[in-house]
């Protein structure tokens, strides 16, 4: 009938994002980029974004930020506390001036198989 039921769409609602610096993980000054973090996008969803961005894979990428004074590699399921170091690309001057970063709720291949064998 006419009285079908409507599902109620998944409208995204605008999360609060954080800005924060991003630049290479070299010694003396470097470009930088500003990085737009949705609320729940971790290190994975930035490596993903850069992955898509530069063309290099992402296993080849790490994050890493100044914690007490001493740069700490970050772990994929983190989120960095502000402005963070890349290593393994050579430059962010190819980047976009802003890069965005949502947060990816889908697993990847590799992610899900890990966690079917744990």
């Amino acid at each position: 009938g006419a009285n079908h039921l409507v599902r109620s769409a998944g409208i995204p609602v605008a999360m609060p994002t954080k800005s924060v610096e991003m630049q290479v993980l070299k010694r003396g000054r470097q470009t930088k980029r500003m990085v737009d973090l949705s609320e729940d996008a971790t290190v994975q969803d930035i490596l993903m974004k850069l992955e898509a961005l530069s063309g290099v894979p992402s296993k080849h990428l790490f994050l890493a930020e100044l914690r007490n004074v001493q740069k700490v590699r970050l772990f994929s399921g983190e989120a960095p506390i502000g402005n963070f170091e890349v290593g393994g690309l050579d430059t962010v001057k190819d980047l976009p001036e802003v890069i965005h970063v949502e947060h990816n709720v889908q697993l990847s291949v590799d992610q899900a198989l890990e966690l079917l064998n744990d």
